[in-house]
């Protein structure tokens, strides 16, 4: 069930009863800020307090806001106590660019557990909650918080209430919580249905629609035949009388009874060529054979059915959109005056031919009551006919795919192409004809002459495929939040006067219902082997090592786990390394991977400081002191440990250690990065091993 929209106020105004209007301002503000206390903790790090009252409509709620000593916090909340927000912020701390990649001092678990208290405390009578399964895992990118979300329960069943909670993994302290729920009208209703789950899911089927079309994969070249879902409304059965109920129509009601300028181009002069580079005269050489705005504008006024008579060429815009190909476009803008507002048009051309290939309107006064003299049939076959005259050999391909009263100005028909009986969508023309004038108002198109098609054979039945559909569903009883509407005889309705003296007239109450969703997005169902389709993942942020245990590496698994170390799947811990190895290991605690482009790997380098233009060497080995080096040198600590005469060790090779390496050693050993063999020798000039920088990253995140 999708999240309620919101229909009379912002997210901010948040649900609560009126105060009586003889109560003094004081006494509300005690009243709310000792129910607020007894919830949360509230310390005596803060020397100041402020809290405001906000009252619109019939709903009111208190801003508490406690400060001091550089720290604050601040709750949002309604005159019983219901918390709604919660925000803790803490001393600021500088911002630095260095690297500094750190471990998270909590896990995951540790932090759910802290959520869970503070949510618990929090919650009402016959409120609960359940956190979703996706919530924030901690990685690399975030090692300082973990997020949780969920939705609101009462008396067991679900509701329309989504919570969200955010938990300092340093401390374990929670340092943002909301509550994201609408006004709401009337009695929360019985969590008894009369109609059971079976009669509920018949009917919710029946609002599914599949269309079998072929579908191309990314990176396949082979399109092949699917059972598509088709855009439809969000619908619920009402647990008590049976009725199916469509609540896009319903939120649609409720919207409508409560509720560009162009710029300016100009195509470049001839440029000489003497005094050019190379590289300037091959950009000039990419424009040979590209039309003047000039040309360009004639070859559309010489569509007629684009409807340009009275628009004026107000400017234009160039561009390479394929370096491969030299292909360039130039997008030019239109306006008509005389109408209040504007007319403007914007048309995407091919800069060498001047071939179409996107169009829009948009502006011009509001049409309420349009004609319809060109929409069904009639628009049909203009658009149609515009296909076959200027892109014959693609439409004679295409049929009518599908209709989309768009607006009140213009009606929208797609014509996809055609393989073995059936669409694919994937090679389109998109035609918006003006209801009233019959021009074309807008078009685009996609097409591509070297996808393939699998064969129509051995496919499953549409029904087959909608049992299959439906069955990954998962059918749930819960509260909906549908909109009501706002009469004057209801017995809330002397708190909302107000409200509807300005024009509202519509709130939202809580129905048991019964809705069918998917835990993710569908795609679709195989039409050859009836799979329901879900969405695949191939990024994870996480490493596996297939050569390597946590028993034998732990710091190096541990760094996995967040995403840090090597993404080809084994760590070679004895492998020799190499200058990019470091680099890659080193800048993946960033969360940045440039296993397969060197040259933005070293870029990532220079701008952290690593290591200057004139030291990239990719494959030179590096030694222990260099590998220390480069550590140090990005973290902002290399200007101090680059000076010389003021540090000392305790390796016993001390005098090994050269001189140009000696400040960072010695600085690295005092912060616990590195240590001695079983003789206390560093060794600073034997090539370090992936492994080994492996346990100093994990030594400097873990500082």
């Amino acid at each position: 069930m999708k999240k309620a929209i919101s229909i009379i106020l912002s997210a901010c105004l948040l649900f609560g009863s009126a105060f009586a209007a003889e109560a003094p301002q004081s006494d509300q503000l005690a009243k709310v800020t000792k129910l607020v206390k007894a919830q949360i903790d509230v310390g005596d790090q803060y020397t100041d307090f402020k809290g405001y009252q906000s009252s619109e409509m019939g709903l009111t709620y208190w801003s508490l806001s406690w400060s001091g000593d550089g720290e604050s916090l601040e709750v949002q909340a309604g005159e019983d106590g219901t918390i709604y927000s919660y925000w803790q912020r803490g001393r600021n701390s500088a911002y630095r660019d260095d690297y500094a990649p750190k471990l998270p001092k909590s896990t995951r678990g540790e932090a759910l557990a802290a959520a869970d208290a503070f949510v618990s405390r929090l919650m009402r009578e016959k409120e609960g909650y359940v956190f979703e399964n996706d919530n924030d895992d901690i990685s690399i990118y975030n090692t300082d918080s973990c997020s949780f979300s969920g939705q609101m329960t009462y008396d067991g069943v679900p509701t329309p209430v989504t919570l969200r909670v955010h938990v300092s993994l340093p401390d374990l302290t929670v340092t943002s919580y909301s509550r994201n729920e609408e006004p709401r009208i009337g009695a929360i209703p019985s969590k008894t249905p009369a109609v059971t789950k079976e009669a509920a899911a018949a009917k919710l089927r029946a609002t599914n629609e599949l269309r079998l079309e072929y579908v191309l994969e990314e990176g396949e070249t082979q399109a092949v035949l699917r059972y598509v879902p088709q855009a439809a409304n969000d619908f619920y059965v009402d647990a008590q009388t049976g009725a199916l109920v469509d609540l896009d129509q319903l939120y649609t009601k409720a919207r409508d009874k409560g509720y560009g300028g162009a710029y300016a181009g100009s195509s470049a002069d001839a440029a000489a060529e003497n005094g050019l580079s190379a590289y300037e005269q091959d950009a000039i050489a990419a424009l040979e054979g590209v039309l003047g705005t000039d040309a360009l504008d004639a070859k559309l006024r010489a569509m007629p059915e684009l409807g340009l008579n009275g628009y004026k060429l107000s400017g234009a815009q160039y561009s390479q959109v394929d370096d491969e190909t030299g292909a360039v476009m130039c997008r030019l803008q239109y306006v008509k005056n005389g109408t209040d507002p504007a007319l403007f048009k914007s048309a995407e051309v091919d800069a060498r031919t001047g071939a179409l290939q996107y169009l829009s309107t948009h502006g011009g006064e509001e049409i309420k009551n349009a004609a319809t003299t060109y929409a069904g049939d009639a628009g049909n076959a203009k658009a149609a006919a515009f296909l076959k005259r200027y892109f014959a050999d693609q439409a004679e391909q295409t049929a009518l795919y599908d209709t989309l009263d768009f607006s009140n100005r213009y009606v929208r028909y797609t014509y996809a192409e055609q393989a073995n009986g059936h669409p694919y969508p994937g090679n389109a023309f998109t035609v918006g004809i003006d209801r009233q004038s019959g021009f074309v108002d807008s078009f685009y198109y996609t097409w591509d002459d070297s996808v393939t098609f699998d064969r129509a054979d051995g496919l499953i039945t549409a029904e087959k495929a909608l049992d299959a559909y439906f069955g990954a569903q998962t059918v749930t009883l819960q509260y909906v939040a549908v909109p009501k509407e706002l009469i004057p005889s209801m017995p809330d309705y002397p708190k909302y006067a107000d409200y509807y003296a300005a024009g509202g007239r519509y709130l939202l109450e809580w129905k048991l219902g019964y809705t069918a969703v998917f835990d993710t997005y569908c795609r679709g169902v195989d039409a050859k082997t009836g799979e329901t389709l879900f969405p695949t993942s191939s990024w994870n942020s996480a490493i596996s090592y297939s050569d390597v245990t946590e028993a034998s590496h732990p710091q190096a698994m541990t760094l996995a786990e967040l995403g840090v170390g090597y993404r080809e799947g084994t760590l070679q811990p004895g492998k020799a390394l190499t200058q990019r190895d470091l680099l890659v290991l080193l800048l993946s605690a960033n969360g940045m991977y440039y296993e397969e482009d060197t040259d933005s790997l070293y870029e990532a380098a220079y701008s952290h400081g690593m290591l200057t233009r004139s030291e990239r060497a990719p494959d030179q080995l590096v030694s222990r002191a260099q590998l220390v080096k480069i550590l140090i040198d990005g973290t902002g600590f290399g200007k101090t440990a680059g000076l010389t005469g003021i540090y000392r060790t305790s390796f016993t090779d001390d005098a090994a250690i050269p001189s140009q390496y000696y400040g960072y050693v010695a600085t690295a050993q005092g912060m616990g990065l590195i240590r001695g063999d079983e003789h206390g020798r560093f060794n600073p000039n034997e090539t370090a091993t992936r492994g080994q920088a492996v346990i100093v990253l994990y030594n400097f995140m873990a500082r």
